[in-house]
């Protein structure tokens, strides 16, 4: 008998048409991968700022402080402030201290205040200053060497301790002023203010620098 033929392999289903696209469609563009995101950035470290500096202070030693009562310097620089405002219509800045023995070439004015206190006062300015601080005051440049800088030294003298002195009284201190005394000096034959001096207290200004120097007994 005869059987049934074997099986043979299935036929291959015929393969799908091409998809059409409609007529008259733009071609199918690839879309351009996004890109990654960017990493977070690290927050740069704070960078520790260095501490502001103030005028340089010199401390005083218990001597200094038993011969000149350290309130009545504060009162002598708000005083010198606002003489300088007035006279020169402008700002003066404390900038600090320097040891009395500091270099120093340029003119002082020297007074003496005798009463409830015993002072000397030097105020001293260096060479380099003097047309500056002419010019603030006076108006006019005065050269170093000339000799109306013998009336600029000893009028700002008489006006900054005419102010201390007043304002002095207002505190019940009473004292009697000296006439200034004018000089060209170097460090090395800078009149001494005192047996105790302390040390020179320094003012700022917009065209240069100054100080007051007190020493007492």
């Amino acid at each position: 008998p005869v059987g049934p033929s074997p099986a043979g392999p299935a036929p291959a289903k015929p393969a799908a048409p091409p998809q059409q696209r409609p007529a008259g469609a733009s071609p199918a563009v690839p879309q351009p991968a996004k890109p990654a995101a960017p990493a977070a950035r690290k927050p740069a470290p704070a960078q520790a700022q260095a501490p502001k500096q103030g005028p340089q202070r010199i401390p005083l030693t218990p001597a200094q402080q038993a011969a000149v009562k350290p309130e009545l310097l504060d009162c002598m620089k708000v005083s010198f402030a606002e003489s300088f405002a007035t006279a020169c219509k402008e700002k003066l800045l404390y900038a600090g201290e320097e040891q009395p023995n500091a270099p120093f070439q340029g003119a002082v004015g020297v007074i003496t205040l005798a009463g409830d206190i015993n002072w000397g006062l030097v105020i001293g300015i260096p060479k380099q200053f003097i047309p500056g601080i002419a010019q603030c005051f006076a108006g006019f440049e005065v050269e170093f060497e000339s000799s109306d800088t013998v009336d600029l030294v000893g009028e700002l003298a008489n006006v900054f301790v005419g102010n201390f002195g007043t304002r002095l009284a207002r505190t019940g201190v009473k004292t009697q002023l000296g006439l200034p005394k004018v000089l060209r000096v170097t460090q090395d034959d800078l009149p001494s203010p005192g047996r105790v001096v302390l040390p020179r207290m320094r003012f700022k200004f917009s065209k240069g620098i100054f100080w007051a120097m007190v020493g007492a007994g």
